[in-house]
C-alpha cells in the first residue's frame, strides 16, 4: 500500500465528523494538534501484547510503505493508531487508517490516504461537517449500576492494604465501574463536544471500532516523541476540588504538595517512567519536585519528564536492534504500564489487582494514541474514560492505595474521577428515572 498525501477541500472536513462517520473512526486532540482518522486500510495484530518486539515489528511495517508526496511531517503517510488494553501482555491489534487528518497548533492541516495495494481502496462517505450539541439531558438517563458499590469498593481498599501490609506491595491502583444507561444510544459526537468544551487542560480521545467507542478526556501524557525528543508528564496524586473553590484552590494545592503520601505516591510514579526511558535517552531531565496539574474537578502531582533519545538504543529482547531513536510506541511498552495506573513493584500489583478487582479493565488506564512511519507518535494513559455501547456507557476510574489510605478517601477520590465522564454524559445525580432502556 502506498502512503498518498493530498492538500484538497477537504483539509476543511470537520475532525469530529471524520472520525464518527464510519464503522471504524479514532481521534485524538491535545493542546498540539490532532490526529483524525477514518476507515482501515489494515489491521497489525500485536499477539503478545506490547512490549519491544511488537512494537518494533510496528515500526518496520510502517517504515516499509512507500510513500508519496512530502509525507514528512508528524502524523503524516502511515500510521498506527488504536487504544491498547490495561495489561501489557494481553493480544491486541492496531489500525493502519484510511484516510488520516492531521492539524498542528498553527491551524495548519495535513490530509493522508492509504490504499492497498491489492483489492479495493478503502473509500470513506463524505457528509457535510455538522456542528456538534449538546443533546445529552439528565432525562435520558434511567439507570446507574455501581460495580462495585461504595461499601464494597471501601472493604476491597481493605484488601488491599492487607496486602501492604503483607510485604507484598507498596502501592496498588484499584478501580471501580458505574455504567449508566440511557433511553436512547448515545450520541459520541455530542460526548466528545463536552470533552473538548469541558476538560481543555486533558487530551480528548476515542477510538470507534463497529459498534463500541471509547472515549475520554485523559490529562496523563505517557509519551510523546518527535525526532529525538520525548516527554513524558507521569501524574500521581490527588485532591478532589469540590464545591467552589474561589479562594480555596491555593488551600488545596498547598495541602497536596506538602501531603509526605500523596508526594511518595507521586515520586514512585516519576521514578518508573523515568527508569523506564533512561536507557533509550542520552541525557533525561526530571524535576526533583512535582508541580500541581489543576484540572476541572480536581488536582493532580505532576512531573514533566523530557529526554534526548539516542541514536543506537539497546539491543531488543529478540536480539534485534533499531535503526535510529525509538519510536513511541517502543518508548511506551518501556515504561506501561506505570505506578500511576497498577502499583508498586508492578507484577506485584497486577497479581493483586487481578485478584481483588479480575480482569475486567479492558482499555481502562492502558495507552491510546498513534505513532507514524519516522517513529514519531503521542500516547496518553487511557483514563477519565468510557466504554460506550448503544444505551451504555461504562466509566471507570481508579485511585492508588498506600499506607496511610483510608477507605472513605479512596471511595470518595474515584467519585470525583467518574465525574469527569459521568458530566460529559450528562448524568449529575445518583437517581435516574425507573425505566429501562
Amino acid at each position: 500500500m502506498t502512503g498518498d498525501l493530498d492538500l484538497d477541500l477537504d483539509l476543511d472536513y470537520d475532525p469530529l465528523s471524520l472520525a464518527t462517520a464510519g464503522t471504524y473512526g479514532f481521534f485524538f486532540e491535545d493542546p498540539d494538534g490532532f490526529v483524525a482518522t477514518s476507515g482501515v486500510a489494515t489491521r497489525l495484530a500485536l499477539p503478545s501484547g506490547l512490549d519491544s518486539s511488537g512494537a518494533a515489528a510496528v515500526a518496520r511495517w510502517l517504515a516499509a510503505v512507500p510513500t508519496t508526496g512530502p509525507v514528512g511531517r508528524p502524523g503524516t503517510g502511515p500510521i498506527a493508531v488504536g487504544a491498547l488494553p490495561f495489561l501489557p501482555h494481553q493480544a491486541s491489534e492496531l489500525v493502519v487508517p484510511a484516510v488520516v487528518l492531521v492539524g498542528d497548533g498553527t491551524g495548519a492541516r495535513w490530509l493522508t490516504r492509504i490504499t492497498p495495494v491489492v483489492g479495493s481502496s478503502p473509500t470513506i462517505e463524505a457528509h457535510p461537517a455538522r456542528r456538534p450539541t449538546d443533546t445529552i439531558t439528565q432525562r435520558d438517563l434511567v439507570a446507574l449500576h455501581p460495580d462495585p458499590d461504595g461499601a464494597t469498593f471501601e472493604q476491597q481498599v481493605g484488601e488491599a492494604l492487607d496486602a501492604l501490609r503483607a510485604g507484598e506491595v507498596t502501592k496498588v491502583v484499584l478501580a471501580r465501574q458505574v455504567t449508566a444507561t440511557f433511553s436512547t444510544a448515545l450520541d459520541v459526537r455530542s460526548v466528545l463536544h463536552r470533552l473538548r468544551r469541558r476538560e481543555t487542560a486533558s487530551t480528548v480521545f476515542a477510538q470507534l471500532d463497529g459498534e463500541t467507542a471509547f472515549v475520554g478526556a485523559s490529562p496523563e501524557l505517557l509519551v510523546r516523541r518527535r525526532g529525538d525528543q520525548v516527554r513524558s508528564h507521569p501524574l500521581a496524586g490527588t485532591r478532589p476540588l469540590t464545591g467552589s473553590v474561589d479562594g480555596g484552590l491555593d488551600r488545596v494545592v498547598a495541602e497536596l504538595l506538602a501531603s509526605p503520601k500523596e508526594r511518595a505516591e507521586h515520586r514512585a510514579a516519576a521514578d518508573s517512567v523515568a527508569h523506564g526511558l533512561a536507557p533509550w535517552c542520552q541525557w533525561l531531565d526530571v524535576p526533583p519536585e512535582p508541580a500541581a496539574l489543576v484540572l476541572r474537578d480536581m488536582v493532580h502531582l505532576g512531573t514533566p519528564i523530557t529526554g534526548q533519545l539516542r541514536s543506537s538504543p539497546p539491543h531488543l529482547p529478540d536480539g534485534a536492534r533499531l535503526v535510529g531513536p525509538p519510536d513511541a510506541l517502543t518508548l511506551v511498552a518501556a515504561v506501561h504500564p506505570t505506578p500511576a495506573v497498577a502499583g508498586v513493584p508492578t507484577v506485584a500489583a497486577l497479581t493483586v489487582i487481578d485478584r481483588i478487582e479480575g480482569d475486567r479493565r479492558g482499555r481502562y488506564a492502558g495507552p491510546i494514541g498513534w505513532v507514524d512511519g519516522r517513529g514519531d507518535g503521542t500516547y496518553v494513559v487511557g483514563i477519565r474514560s468510557a466504554t460506550i455501547t448503544g444505551c451504555h456507557a461504562a466509566v471507570h476510574a481508579g485511585a492508588g492505595i498506600v499506607a496511610g489510605s483510608v477507605p472513605a478517601d479512596e471511595l470518595a477520590e474515584t467519585t470525583a474521577k467518574l465525574g469527569t465522564m459521568l458530566g460529559a454524559l450528562g448524568v449529575h445525580t445518583s437517581r435516574p428515572r425507573a425505566a429501562r432502556c
